[in-house]
């Protein structure tokens, strides 16, 4: 039963403020839409920062029992068969995929048991807006080409500073079975995952709180799961760009076929480096030349077709942005997750 600030509780006691309200078997509850939000945000924060945690660390977490397991099923196939090193390199490309799914399946899980109220089942089985469709994949494709050329900048500055970014291994494995594990690995999977995680589950979980601080914190989030300091500010863009055309668009959908995209063009370039290493630059100019010509002609459509274009929606939003960002950089469980992140970035270095 609840009582309004002009009674007195059960006990005699008087409403000790005029946004409380008193309810049975509780006691008094905020009824402050600024303070109800600060709760849920805080909340929010902790529970996503917690799933990035366990996207970093599980891969590590993992390994040694994987690897045990993969060991046992090379040592059990290799009595029966005599290709020992096709079954390596096949087993080493499933350890991977292995540890892939669970360090990003079971964040979604513990995402989608906590985030409860995230409409995100609205946007996957949504098809996306045919009149804003047709720009973001070229956009989409422009912003990794022009990340790509900023990242090489900032290689060479970190290199003058004597400063070299340690990036995993991107050789192909040795036969075509593992070639296609490893595809769907790098490709198909976290186009689906990643963006169902991070545009699907994180973004439409923090849109009660604005779009632009929605797509801000998710890119933000989603930068920390890239290997390197480059990579994290790649991701960041990504991100931004990911998020405004599925808030635009109205269909996770739309991220998912700009990530899948980014990633062909990316398998492309590193199938060409190592089927045609004479033909592999000719290669990459004319495939950023085509998508940054698309890009600039899709960029001028949606500028003079679309008025609103950049307009986001931030309606239901009792705080600035500044107060929502120094909520989360106040929640204990994303300072955990920065001490992480910072840990984790500095071992990817090495200074020369």
């Amino acid at each position: 039963m609840a009582y309004s600030p002009k009674f007195r509780s059960p006990k005699g006691e008087e409403h000790p403020l005029d946004d409380n309200t008193y309810i049975s078997g509780y006691g008094f509850v905020t009824t402050d839409p600024r303070l109800l939000q600060e709760q849920h945000l805080k909340k929010d924060i902790a529970v996503i920062s917690a799933a990035v945690v366990g996207i970093l660390l599980l891969p590590t977490l993992l390994l040694i029992p994987v690897t045990a397991g993969m060991q046992a099923v090379v040592n059990a196939l290799s009595r029966t068969t005599n290709q020992v090193v096709l079954i390596t390199t096949l087993a080493q490309e499933t350890r991977e995929l292995i540890l892939y799914l669970l360090s990003i399946l079971l964040p979604i899980c513990f995402l989608r048991f906590f985030l409860k109220d995230a409409q995100v089942d609205v946007v996957v089985h949504k098809l996306p807006d045919k009149k804003l469709w047709r720009y973001a994949v070229p956009l989409t494709l422009t912003v990794v080409v022009l990340s790509g050329i900023g990242s090489r900048f900032l290689d060479d500055l970190l290199f003058d500073l004597h400063i070299v970014s340690l990036t995993p291994n991107n050789m192909l494995p040795g036969n075509n079975i593992s070639l296609v594990f490893y595809m769907i690995r790098v490709m198909f999977l976290p186009a689906v995952l990643e963006e169902y995680l991070f545009r699907g589950l994180v973004l439409h979980s923090l849109r009660r709180y604005g779009d632009t601080f929605a797509v801000v914190l998710t890119s933000v989030f989603y930068g920390m799961i890239q290997y390197t300091v480059i990579r994290n500010l790649s991701g960041f863009v990504f991100g931004l760009v990911l998020g405004y055309f599925v808030l635009r668009t109205g269909s996770l959908l739309t991220a998912v076929v700009g990530h899948l995209c980014a990633s062909a063009v990316s398998s492309v370039i590193i199938l060409t480096q190592h089927f045609l290493p004479s033909h592999y630059e000719l290669m990459e100019n004319i495939i950023f030349i085509v998508i940054l010509v698309a890009g600039i002609v899709s960029f001028i459509l949606l500028c003079t077709k679309e008025s609103n274009a950049f307009i986001m929606s931030d309606t239901n939003n009792t705080a600035s942005t500044a107060h929502k960002l120094k909520l989360c950089f106040g929640n204990m469980a994303f300072i955990a997750l920065l001490i992480l992140w910072a840990w984790q970035m500095l071992g990817n270095v090495q200074f020369i």
